[in-house]
């Protein structure tokens, strides 16, 4: 019999604990929750108990929630941390960003709790597998979050924030700018006419998909180099081309907008971890791919050989310490498995899935065989495949 969870409750309201109590009395069963009135009471209950994961309010007077966090991210780093609070604006987030895994909103139904906190320990437990952590201490180079990424999130955590000001961001990067004009001008995004001014691809594009190509060009800047070149402008081809898929599935889809823009991110960065393998081992990830060839076997297969993780393994790794939010790591994490990590709808995981298997067009056939297509049988949409493929048909690689 499987291991049961234990989660941590915090808050400094007892009513707000009864209530939680209650929506989760379905779970006592499957899971071990402990519930405590305030951050001093839970850190003597973390000093007598290994906790999975802790759920707690950010605004409580002995101590803040972020204080608190930040203590169980010290002391015990395996935990997951959420935060559930009617305060949890766009600022807060920003504030503590890299610090609190998820954020849920006062008042929760149960399902979405459930549901968050099911999947959050999941992609946890991914994320602190053997194999990555005995990996991690050989990575002697990390990219680190671009400035101007987090420039951008400041400004778009205002209540209104400005267009000229994300512009006026991006002008102080002369290189970044030529970049992102020089996609947006490109066949990936289509547009009737040049742009020349960074602030109206700003301006037509929207802020979410400037952010996201900001934060991935900087990655890719800081990860070139001359012993891997070759294979970072193609991980940097495939991932606009399955960014740009992505996109177009979720719109064919009708999702929200909040999962296109993380579709489209998680697509663009899905492969971050073959970024990172670079930029430490350069040698082994061109042996990598000549494995893989001359073999056949599954690039997942050959990279547990070389390095006991995976590319899907060390992006979320890197990502989940950026900050980024859980439906753009679990993307990275499972974007070959989505089997594993299974959601409700059509999420970003799974566009980014599907794009990623669309590459190996234009045989519709070898697209299929990339595909978990028993994952898509199971969202009933087994009969959407073709229409993915011919809607995406411009941006498959000439040879794949």
């Amino acid at each position: 019999m499987p291991e049961k969870r234990h989660i941590l409750f915090v808050d400094d309201e007892p009513n707000v604990l009864h209530g939680l109590r209650r929506l989760l009395r379905a779970q006592r069963h499957e899971w071990d929750l402990a519930f405590v009135e305030g951050p001093l009471q839970a850190i003597d209950y973390l000093g007598q108990h290994s906790v999975d994961v802790i759920v707690t309010d950010m605004k409580m007077p002995e101590m803040d929630g972020a204080e608190l966090l930040e203590r169980v991210r010290d002391t015990h780093p395996q935990t997951v941390r959420i935060a559930l609070t009617g305060h949890a604006d766009r600022e807060n987030f920003l504030k503590n960003m890299g610090l609190v895994h998820q954020f849920l909103a006062k008042p929760c139904d149960a399902t979405t709790l459930r549901a968050t906190l099911r999947r959050a320990y999941t992609l946890r437990s991914l994320l602190t597998s053997t194999g990555l952590l005995e990996l991690i201490p050989r990575l002697e180079s990390l990219p680190s979050i671009p400035d101007v990424y987090r420039d951008i999130m400041l400004e778009l955590q205002k209540p209104a924030p400005s267009i000229k000001a994300v512009a006026d961001i991006l002008a102080k990067d002369i290189g970044l700018t030529t970049k992102i004009l020089r996609l947006v001008n490109s066949a990936y995004f289509g547009l009737s006419r040049t742009l020349t001014d960074i602030r109206q691809a700003v301006s037509l594009l929207g802020l979410d998909v400037i952010k996201a190509l900001a934060l991935s060009v900087k990655l890719f800047s800081q990860v070139d180099s001359a012993a891997t070149a070759g294979l970072t402008e193609r991980i940097w081809q495939h991932s606009l081309r399955v960014g740009e898929a992505a996109r177009r599935i979720c719109d064919l889809e009708d999702c929200d907008l909040d999962t296109v823009n993380d579709a489209y991110m998680a697509g663009l960065l899905h492969d971050t971890g073959k970024l990172v393998l670079a930029m430490n081992f350069p040698e082994e990830m061109l042996k990598v791919d000549d494995v893989k060839k001359e073999a056949e076997h599954s690039r997942l297969v050959v990279e547990k050989a070389v390095f006991g993780s995976t590319h899907a393994e060390v992006g979320a790794y890197l990502l989940g310490l950026w900050g980024l939010p859980d439906s753009i790591i679990e993307a990275i994490a499972y974007h070959h498995h989505p089997e594993l990590q299974p959601g409700d709808g059509f999420t970003p995981l799974m566009a980014v899935h599907v794009a990623d298997a669309l590459m190996y067009g234009p045989d519709l056939s070898a697209v299929r065989a990339e595909m978990d297509v028993k994952s898509i049988q199971t969202l009933q949409r087994e009969h959407r495949i073709t229409e993915w493929w011919t809607r995406c048909s411009d941006l498959l690689p000439e040879t794949a």
